[in-house]
């Protein structure tokens, strides 16, 4: 017998079906079929009872044993790849590549060129209130040092009840863009984020709805034209289990957003506030 994995894999060769027909074909989500077929997951029970009645099999005894194990999928040649590397061993070919990197070479050291004189005059590139919002952050917020590089950031953090307020910028003036504002509400039930891309024209929000008893993740973006004023552009299911077709779905969704939009009237004030009476 197979592994579990490559017994999926010849059956779907079988058929002729790619991964999205097949995993559709076992009623299971493309992705963790991808997963299971690639040996990084293995099928829950209820998933093995899908496969084997998709199958026509019983399922069950290839996840068991040595079957349980997965195994390397066969690597299909690529006929396309193959007679790329055959044309670039042509002569023509590699002139053709010489003058390409030649012209590259070229537009890339003109970009620096032009990078460069941007650099000089990078605050003009923003809008005066994020300017002004900048320089407030630089001048009230904590240093801090990054976890991932030695980027230095100003950093202003707050506390209220079960609010949580952070904004974050850059003290380097050619990186003004590093700036971000970040509230959390915490409540039993779930936790509302919301993150501020600030430099962006109109400023963008992005709204997380983490519900407490599934651990799922929903998300709302909004655009802000002016202050205040905030347009709702499209809503995300990063767990993939909300069925946004059903009444039920569709409550669910509605509900959360009217939840996520009773907080967006105070948050600026806030921020503007938490920025006017930081002490040093």
């Amino acid at each position: 017998m197979d592994s579990y994995n490559l017994h999926l894999y010849n059956k779907r060769l079988e058929k002729g079906m790619k991964i999205k027909e097949f995993s559709k074909f076992l009623h299971i989500n493309k992705v963790t079929y991808k997963c299971i077929e690639d040996g990084y997951l293995k099928p829950t029970k209820k998933q093995i009872g899908k496969i084997s009645k998709a199958l026509g099999e019983d399922f069950a005894p290839y996840l068991e044993g040595d079957c349980s194990y997965p195994a390397a999928i066969p690597i299909v040649e690529n006929k396309i790849v193959s007679k790329f590397y055959e044309i670039l061993g042509k002569k023509v070919t590699k002139i053709i590549i010489g003058v390409l990197i030649a012209g590259g070479l070229a537009t890339l050291g003109s970009g620096f060129y032009v990078g460069n004189q941007a650099k000089n005059n990078v605050r003009s590139y923003y809008s005066t209130e994020y300017v002004e919002f900048y320089d407030q952050v630089k001048e009230k917020g904590t240093p801090t040092l990054s976890l991932t590089s030695d980027l230095v950031i100003p950093e202003i953090f707050s506390k209220e009840d079960n609010k949580f307020y952070s904004i974050k910028g850059s003290f380097d003036e050619q990186a003004m863009n590093l700036m971000s504002a970040v509230v959390t509400y915490h409540t039993d039930e779930y936790r509302l984020s919301y993150l501020f891309s600030l430099n962006t024209n109109p400023l963008s929000l992005i709204a997380n709805y983490v519900e407490y008893s599934t651990g799922y993740v929903y998300k709302y973006y909004y655009d802000e034209p002016t202050k205040d004023n905030y347009e709702f552009t499209s809503f995300y299911d990063s767990s993939l289990k909300l069925d946004d077709t059903t009444t039920e779905g569709k409550e669910k969704i509605e509900k959360m957003k009217v939840i996520l939009e009773s907080n967006l009237s105070e948050i600026n004030t806030e921020f503007d506030n938490i920025i006017e009476t930081k002490k040093d």
